[in-house]
C-alpha cells in the first residue's frame, strides 16, 4: 500500500488469482494476471466504497472487496 494526498493506493490481490482477474477486468486492462504477479500494480482507495475497508485509514480492505471503476463515470 502506497499513500499520497490523503489517498491510499492498494496492490492487487495478487494472491487470489480469480479475485486478481476481477479487478483487472473491473480496471478494463488487457493483462495477464501473471503481468500483476511480476510487476506492482495498484488502484487508487477512492474507487473502493467506504464499507469495503477494514479502518478509518483506508489502507485495508476487506478480503471480499473488488475494484469499483464509478469514478469514470462520474461527471
Amino acid at each position: 500500500m502506497y499513500q499520497k494526498q490523503n489517498v491510499s493506493y492498494l496492490a492487487f490481490p495478487k494472491n487470489d488469482p480469480i479475485r486478481c482477474a476481477k479487478w483487472i477486468e473491473n480496471c478494463g486492462l488487457s493483462i495477464s494476471v501473471d503481468d500483476v504477479v511480476k510487476k506492482r500494480y495498484s488502484v487508487c482507495g477512492k474507487h473502493f466504497e467506504t464499507y469495503m475497508f477494514l479502518n478509518d485509514l483506508k489502507n485495508r480492505l476487506q478480503p471480499h472487496s473488488s475494484y469499483l471503476y464509478y469514478l469514470m463515470m462520474r461527471p
